[in-house]
């Protein structure tokens, strides 16, 4: 009878360690999509060309925004 609980405890550990692993997967899968996607993103938004400046632009312009609106709520 034992026996039959280490087994069963050694089975739920594995079980364990898999999910973890797949979590881990998960999330280096994730960082290594995001990194890929900064890597275009600052490839498009190259400050030389026209596209870049706009984006960037855009981008400030909305961060600014968000940043008033946010202030002038907790203002309130």
């Amino acid at each position: 009878m034992e026996e039959k609980q280490s087994s069963t405890d050694n089975f739920e550990n594995f079980v364990n360690f898999q999910l973890f692993h797949l979590k881990y997967e998960r999330i280096l899968l994730l960082k290594v999509d995001f990194n890929i996607g900064m890597v275009k993103m600052m490839d498009w938004m190259s400050p030389t060309s026209l596209s870049g400046i706009i984006t960037f632009v855009a981008l400030f312009s909305w961060g600014v925004f968000l940043n008033v609106k946010l202030y002038n709520d907790i203002g309130q």
